[in-house]
């Protein structure tokens, strides 16, 4: 932060909340958390994930939001970003309402992930949250959409190991992660890179999202931290925590 944000910070009287100790240059922030107000205020939604990062880290979940303002926060993030942002809400309960679900649905289904959309959008009837017959009926176009995925799987499968380049196998792999199929993920993903890929960042972050799975988190982060672009790697710094803490 800049020196002139601190008078102001200094300034503030409220008490940390529990657990928000002032300690090394986050101190600031770490009071700020106890408002969520304060992001604005602040100015830097980046400072503010950096310190709940650190407390999710050290087992405080409920700072989970303020690392997911953090990366919404990110500019120009892609469908293929918030959809990975969503994803990491949803594996840790942190979805906020009925949007949230309709919204990571939607773009599952632009991304041509239609089984994975429709696991999302029934979770979010099963939550309560969602209801009436434009969901409904976003429910049954997803299930039917994943449906015919489903049948043409192997066909697809053999297409990816046929092309000349590894992005089909990449594609393939992330549609095997929204099914449950980690290893095959993971298999998928790996072959992609080694036959060369145009979006070497996204390959890393299937392979990492795939270890994330599998539960080896260690394999996970080494994948996440070999992403360059801002934007992306924003959202894998989301599923490094994720698979350092899971």
């Amino acid at each position: 932060p800049s020196a002139s944000r601190r008078p102001m910070l200094r300034s503030w009287t409220r008490p940390p909340p529990p657990g928000l100790c002032p300690s090394g240059s986050l101190a600031p922030y770490r009071s700020a958390l106890a408002d969520h107000h304060l992001l604005r205020y602040l100015g830097n939604s980046a400072a503010v994930g950096s310190a709940a990062e650190e407390l999710v880290l050290k087992g405080q979940k409920k700072y989970w939001p303020y690392l997911f303002t953090a990366a919404d926060n990110t500019r120009g993030l892609k469908d293929e970003d918030s959809l990975g942002i969503y994803r990491v809400r949803m594996l840790t309960g942190f979805m906020r309402n009925g949007d949230d679900y309709s919204n990571a649905t939607q773009i599952a289904i632009l991304l041509n992930y239609p089984q994975e959309a429709a696991r999302i959008e029934q979770a979010g009837f099963d939550a309560k949250v969602l209801s009436g017959t434009r969901q409904e009926r976003l429910l049954a176009r997803a299930k039917e959409s994943g449906a015919q995925q489903e049948k043409q799987m192997d066909a697809l499968a053999k297409q990816a190991h046929a092309a000349k380049t590894g992005d089909p196998l990449v594609k393939l792999a992330e549609t095997y992660w929204g099914i449950g199929k980690y290893q095959d993920a993971l298999d998928a993903a790996q072959e992609g890179v080694k036959k060369g890929v145009k979006d070497t960042d996204q390959a890393q972050m299937v392979i990492g999202m795939a270890y994330t799975g599998l539960k080896k988190g260690s394999q996970a982060v080494r994948a996440f931290r070999k992403i360059t672009d801002p934007k992306v790697k924003a959202v894998a710094n989301l599923w490094s925590v994720y698979a350092r803490t899971h």
